[in-house]
């Protein structure tokens, strides 16, 4: 199933003996679409001057954005959702809430209209905190 399209499915029983039910009352479906769902270049990441935050900044998408997550990696280990802020209009996070000494990385994920997530980009180099 492909491209913006209608499709109408119906269900019907047959046993082994042949014997057919009747069919179920159709299901409509409409197929959209799919919208190409461009990466997040890969944000900065910087210790905040004065502060123990790290600071996280990106390049807006050129496509409509209801808001990016962003995410986290200590130590190369898996991705964690800390936060999220709106579309174009919010392009920077900062990150006050590490746990502990290591090395930090971070990605963003853009949102679409429809609800969408894109995938993760490339991380941000990364930062070390003592």
């Amino acid at each position: 199933i492909t491209g913006d399209a209608f499709h109408r499915y119906t269900l019907q029983a047959i046993d082994s003996a042949g014997n057919a039910s009747a069919e179920c009352i159709p299901l409509n479906v409409h197929t959209h679409t799919r919208l190409k769902r461009d990466r997040v270049e890969a944000p900065t990441a910087n210790m905040k001057a004065g502060t123990h935050g790290i600071a996280v900044t990106w390049h807006g998408m050129a496509h409509p954005v209801t808001r990016y997550v962003i995410y986290r990696s200590k130590n190369d280990a898996q991705w964690f959702s800390i936060g999220s802020v709106n579309g174009n209009a919010t392009l920077s996070f900062t990150d006050d809430r590490m746990t502990g000494a290591g090395s930090y990385r971070y990605s963003v994920g853009a949102v679409y209209p429809d609800g969408m997530e894109a995938p993760l980009g490339a991380s941000s180099a990364p930062v070390n905190v003592q």
